[in-house]
């Protein structure tokens, strides 16, 4: 368990679901992804929308909620027990959207070329050493890329301990971070399309 709430993790998630491009999201899609009742769910979207987060309309004819994600540059005019509240979503939100680091897709093809190397590195040694000696050239993996380092780049102010809290927050609400110990890099394994 990371110390956050479980309404944090609740409402960053929603932050999610409206953060896809041209959200139209029905209710049944928001409780597919974040199991609530439906007064919570307003009251929540309500919370993001005076926090500066979210900006929506509700269909009523079609209960479906339209809208945009906004990382909020400053949290002046809220008090001080939820500024650290809001500051802990706002760091959540920039890490899934805006952290550029390493893919599940570029370690998994990473990983193809090196295990292939090995293969033909193994095959050559076998063969006494016939032929010119096998070179791992296609193996691209940008080691400032990892996404501790990308994280540390983002916020500069937190260490380890931050990292690895936030990494387990992420795991909970189904945006791994993941580390490959083949490579020695962290990267991010976050799904692509909701799950509705």
């Amino acid at each position: 368990m990371t110390g956050y709430s479980s309404k944090l993790k609740r409402q960053v998630l929603l932050l999610v679901i409206f953060g896809h491009v041209n959200s139209i999201i029905d209710l049944e899609v928001i409780n597919k992804s974040v199991p609530m009742n439906i007064r919570t769910l307003q009251r929540d979207i309500n919370e993001l929308s005076e926090a500066g987060f979210l900006d929506v309309s509700f269909d009523r004819v079609g209960k479906c909620y339209q809208g945009e994600v906004y990382i909020p540059e400053t949290f002046s005019g809220i008090p001080d027990e939820k500024r650290k509240y809001y500051q802990n979503m706002a760091r959540f939100v920039r890490i899934i959207f805006d952290m550029e680091c390493l893919t599940y897709s570029e370690i998994d093809e990473a990983l193809f070329q090196l295990h292939y190397y090995k293969d033909m590195y193994e095959f050559w040694i076998e063969d006494d050493k016939y032929g010119p000696e096998p070179k791992c050239e296609d193996l691209k993996i940008d080691e400032s890329l990892s996404a501790d380092k990308a994280y540390y780049r983002m916020f500069p102010q937190l260490g380890k301990k931050d990292f690895e809290k936030d990494c387990e927050f992420l795991r909970d609400i189904g945006y791994p971070i993941e580390y490959d110990e083949e490579l020695d890099v962290y990267y991010k394994n976050f799904p692509e399309e909701l799950p509705a």
